[in-house]
């Protein structure tokens, strides 16, 4: 007895140690993933039915497969998500039947016909310009290949209450790709990890709250500003004293649902502008207020979004889409525009030219509103004392531009029937001289006026740039000074040599 126990044990050792070892760096968890030239997509399928899987995407050899886990090629076993996981409970995930199933629709899809689609789902319950809903569906399809891009566009929707801003979000929270809907506010960490975890698109409601630019919402615009792929936000858990802060990736497409138009120069002229205004809603476009209604919706998108699946695969490994560059503007305007101009097909010149009309009429938009944000008015109300310097001949250099009457201006201007107390909040001279250092206007204390801090004169010759940037049109009598301050700046300099 002994011996043939020996005899099991040493069966058992051979088996062991013939058994394949699958080598591996650990296992993570994700919702979907981009291995070089592999796509792992998460979906819905009859070949898993209980749980979610991955739909894996060979370009190179033009292979589909469906599985539970995903063996990448750095060395990690990608599960994906369980169906009870609370950030996917209002996405619609993709579904497909097959692998087969997958490879005859790939073969037979149409982009014209996902166009019209998307075209029919929106316009059967919002009225907007036939530019609003090309933009739309622009942004859509983008979302599903957004890894291709390096700058991400943004969607700044702005209105009055009653012009649809959350409807129009919530329609886009189904079709985009794996879209973080934030509707109720948040901390800017649980903003941070939220994003970072879904790698989709982040559409952020009421976010009034977070577009005054001011030293408490420098976090929350930290994140919103963050248009490149690779952009990052650091965290560092103070309880756990950890030497290194933790990473959290935001780089991604963002839609900015507000009541007023941005007032941050750096966030609004990433946007495309779009300004909902109040329309009479036929009878037949009310949507009902009962859950069924939701979920005939839902069923209706369901089918779009497959078909935004069968995009990804279709587009995402596609290098022969022409390039558009809209002359003469700032290149961050083509940064914003130039990913959606690939989202059109090349033979489509109706849409190519009513787009680049767009983006063009969009630039105006933004130079105007740059007018009203925090640093236009200031700029307006420096033109203004700059104005009054030049009534008195003064030199450039002899000009003294006091914060005091910088914020005594824009008080008396834009806040003149408001509350002086909450306006003491937010127009005083400390948050005044934070927004100027930020311009690049340096100031410096005035010791025979006790104190007061004005701009520095050498920091006028910026002057001319800013009120051009930021839409504040200048006077031909202001160029001239602008000039004739570079000018003496430039001969002291040269007197200094």
């Amino acid at each position: 007895m002994a011996k043939l126990s020996t005899e099991i044990k040493e069966a058992k050792k051979v088996l062991k140690e013939s058994k394949p070892k699958i080598e591996t760096k650990g296992i993570t968890y994700k919702f979907h993933y981009l291995d070089d030239d592999r796509i792992a997509e998460l979906v819905d399928s009859k070949t898993f039915p209980n749980q979610y899987s991955f739909l894996v995407f060979d370009s190179t050899n033009k292979t589909i497969d469906i599985s539970n886990v995903y063996g990448s090629k750095d060395g990690f076993m990608i599960y994906p998500p369980t169906k009870d996981e609370e950030f996917l409970r209002n996405l619609i995930i993709p579904k497909v039947i097959s692998i087969e199933q997958v490879k005859e629709a790939l073969i037979n899809f149409d982009p014209k016909e996902l166009d019209r689609q998307i075209d029919t789902f929106l316009r059967r319950w919002f009225i907007l310009p036939d530019e609003y809903f090309l933009v739309l569906r622009l942004f859509i399809k983008f979302s599903w290949v957004q890894e291709q891009s390096y700058m991400m566009p943004y969607l700044s929707l702005w209105g009055d209450r009653g012009t649809g801003k959350t409807m129009i979000g919530t329609f886009l929270s189904w079709l985009c790709r794996f879209a973080y809907f934030n509707k109720a506010g948040a901390t800017p960490a649980v903003l941070a990890r939220s994003i970072d975890l879904l790698r989709g698109v982040a559409i952020i409601d009421e976010s009034d709250m977070y577009l005054n630019v001011t030293e408490e919402t420098a976090s929350f615009m930290r994140i919103l500003r963050g248009y490149h792929a690779d952009s990052t936000y650091d965290i560092v858990d103070e309880r756990k004293k950890t030497k290194f802060p933790r990473r959290f990736y935001i780089g991604v497409p963002k839609v900015i649902l507000s009541a007023k138009p941005i007032k941050d120069d750096h966030l609004s002229s990433r946007c495309i502008i779009m300004e909902l205004k109040p329309a009479k809603i036929p009878d037949e476009m009310i949507r009902d207020t009962k859950s069924g209604f939701w979920r005939e919706r839902k069923i209706e998108a369901q089918e779009i979004v497959n078909q935004l699946l069968l995009f990804r695969l279709y587009k995402f490994f596609d290098v022969n889409t022409l390039k558009t560059i809209v002359q003469g503007v700032e290149p961050r305007y083509n940064d914003v525009a130039m990913p959606l101009f690939y989202m059109i097909e090349n033979e489509n010149k109706e849409e190519h030219e009513m787009f680049y009309n767009f983006v063009v009429k969009n630039i105006e938009v933004d130079l105007e509103q740059r007018s009203e944000t925090n640093e236009g008015q200031i700029l307006t109300i420096i033109k203004k004392l700059e104005s009054s310097y030049i009534s008195q001949e003064l030199l450039p250099m002899e000009m003294r531009i006091y914060v005091n009457d910088i914020v005594e201006g824009i008080k008396d201007t834009y806040y003149e029937n408001s509350n002086k107390n909450e306006t003491e909040k937010f127009i005083n001279n400390r948050k005044i001289g934070w927004t100027l250092k930020g311009l690049g206007l340096k100031t410096k204390k005035d010791s025979a006026q006790q104190g007061k801090k004005y701009i520095v004169p050498e920091d006028l010759k910026l002057l001319s740039s800013l009120y051009s940037r930021f839409g504040v049109k200048e006077e031909e009598e202001l160029i001239h000074l602008t000039n004739k301050t570079e000018s003496i700046i430039l001969n002291d300099e040269n007197n200094e040599r």
